[in-house]
């Protein structure tokens, strides 16, 4: 309960008026497995959309295309010609929850929790090529499922923030622009 207060907290944290951008803040987890991968900002990324792909990942998939580039990440369209293959994956997790029943002589109530799981992975091209899936950077939101909702580009500009580092905590930044409300 009390990350549902602090999620809804941070959520409405990001109204504003339109002459003050609204600034979203969000709990991003980042992971990196240092050596011998050392992730660079303008290393030579692929963006590769998972063969099991679902229709949130293809948006998260286009909507990392259009913002990698506008961060100054250096993208290229092969993996051939990459030094790291990103994938970003979206799922809605839903879980039931018993709830304290309003009165002694009542029912507890059945809820349910959703979760939005909003993931970047980097893999080394060589090992990607190869087959091998081992993880070299993960960035990761893990919360209300309207913060992606109503702030995809801004989300993805938080789990870019961390690129190529450890990081556990709350990020905040300015929405990134004005057709960042769109519903996907």
């Amino acid at each position: 309960m009390k990350r549902f207060i602090l999620t809804t907290a941070l959520l409405l944290s990001s109204c504003a008026s339109a002459a003050n951008p609204p600034a979203v803040a969000a709990h991003i987890t980042s992971r990196v497995i240092p050596t011998p991968y050392a992730p660079q900002h303008d290393d030579a990324i692929a963006i590769v959309l998972a063969p099991t792909s679902s229709t949130e990942d293809q948006t998260l998939t286009a909507l990392l295309a259009s913002e990698l580039p506008r961060m100054g990440f250096h993208t290229v369209d092969s993996p051939e010609n990459a030094r790291w293959i990103l994938q970003g994956s979206y799922m809605l997790l839903t879980r039931s929850i018993t709830a304290d029943a309003p009165t002694a002589d009542a029912e507890p109530q059945l809820l349910e929790d959703r979760e939005a799981d909003v993931r970047l992975t980097l893999y080394s091209v060589t090992e990607f090529i190869n087959g091998e899936r081992a993880a070299v950077w993960t960035s990761t939101y893990y919360g209300m499922p309207e913060l992606y909702q109503l702030h995809p580009r801004t989300l993805i500009r938080l789990l870019l923030q961390k690129f190529g580092s450890d990081f556990d905590g709350n990020l905040h930044a300015v929405e990134a622009d004005e057709h960042d409300t769109e519903h996907h």
